[in-house]
């Protein structure tokens, strides 16, 4: 009886661990900054590296889809009576994850990006020039996932984006309260999961 303990024991304590301590992750990453009557969509799509289950470090890439419209553009002059600008950044950020059941996830996340405001704007006297200048931000955020199976979930969440150089106009729109969604894929885990059918019940 000692050494058949002993033996179960040994084989535990070497038994190849249930969860692999790095692995990729990919992340469709939506949000949605609403101030007053004006909204900002923003897509994006991060790649990274998931360790030792809660640590999540990787790059990501933004842009808005919409322009966000705006009357005046006063830092290039006072004459402008209408301006389109949009947002695309690159970021790097680190996300961890407060709680992780079967079913859900719980996890804050900060970016630290840079990029360029882009767009056009109109003079009072018809003629139209162009406008591109760089940006840096900061976002914090939380969000809480829903695994729908073994290599893909989808989040929701909230959190706070401080754009620095923006037009000043601007400023209501990109330094706002976002609203975002994620869905959230492992494709080396949904390939491996076909033949490992153990592969399919951690989290």
């Amino acid at each position: 009886m000692n050494l058949l303990s002993v033996r179960g024991q040994t084989d535990k304590h070497n038994k190849k661990s249930d969860y692999p301590f790095i692995k990729p992750e990919f992340v469709f990453d939506g949000r949605l900054t609403l101030v007053s009557n004006a909204g900002a969509k923003l897509g994006g799509l991060r790649a990274g590296f998931e360790v030792n289950r809660v640590n999540r470090f990787g790059i990501g890439f933004y842009s808005f889809s919409n322009g966000v419209n705006t009357t005046s553009l006063n830092e290039i002059s006072s004459s402008i009576v209408s301006a389109n600008l949009k947002l695309n950044y690159t970021s790097a950020y680190y996300e961890r994850v407060l709680v992780f059941t079967k079913k859900y996830e719980w996890s804050s996340t900060i970016h630290f990006g840079v990029g360029n405001v882009s767009g056009s704007y109109t003079y009072a006297n018809g003629s139209v020039g162009n406008y591109d200048a760089p940006v840096q931000l900061t976002e914090l955020s939380t969000t809480l996932y829903r695994h729908l199976t073994y290599f893909m979930s989808v989040g929701g969440g909230i959190g706070y984006r401080q754009t620095r150089n923006a037009p000043e106009e601007l400023l209501p729109i990109y330094n706002a309260p976002v609203f975002i969604v994620k869905l959230r894929i492992q494709p080396i885990k949904m390939v491996r999961g076909i033949w490992n059918k153990d592969l399919r019940n951690r989290y």
